[in-house]
């Protein structure tokens, strides 16, 4: 009995030390891609968010209770519509959608949000929760959008380029 009982007492050991294992490795990679991951239950509005999805909104993990209100307070009042009415669709027919949103951050930046979402169901068809990954994507928006602003500069400076050579010919 007491050999049983220690080797449980070292098998449970091993995989608590698998298990925080696993979580660190969760926790890099999410800091490293900039990713963070939360799991919404529907009917108590409680949700729980990775360490690095508070980051990403501008807070200190588990700095506060993540409800659905809350979490429509920091998204930007541009996209609020849009994402309450996503949701709601998806409530109502279930399986998964991909969005980009925009949020703001207590200190007034706004961070672009590409948002990948599956809706849970109980066995009567029930949605129950909803979980998601939000990967902070700001970095390319606002590189895609200079890049844009660039190509109309060069295009804008090419059209003035010919007029000052038609100019000049004449």
């Amino acid at each position: 009995m007491k050999r049983t009982t220690e080797r449980r007492r070292k098998e449970l050991e091993e995989t608590r030390r698998q298990l925080a294992d696993l979580q660190a490795r969760v926790d890099d990679a999410q800091r490293l891609a900039n990713m963070g991951d939360y799991d919404w239950h529907i009917e108590s509005d409680v949700s729980s968010w990775s360490d690095q999805l508070y980051r990403i909104y501008g807070h200190e993990p588990q700095e506060f209770d993540a409800s659905y209100d809350r979490l429509l307070s920091m998204v930007h009042p541009a996209d609020r519509n849009a994402v309450t009415a996503t949701h709601r669709q998806v409530y109502e027919s279930g399986g998964e959608w991909t969005m980009v949103e925009r949020i703001v951050r207590p200190d007034g930046d706004v961070r672009h949000l590409a948002t990948n979402v599956v809706v849970v169901k109980d066995d009567e068809g029930t949605p129950v929760r909803m979980r998601g990954t939000c990967v902070d994507i700001t970095e390319r928006v606002r590189a895609e959008a200079a890049s844009e602003e660039l190509a109309v500069s060069l295009r804008e400076w090419q059209v003035r380029r010919r007029h000052a050579f038609e100019i000049n010919d004449n």
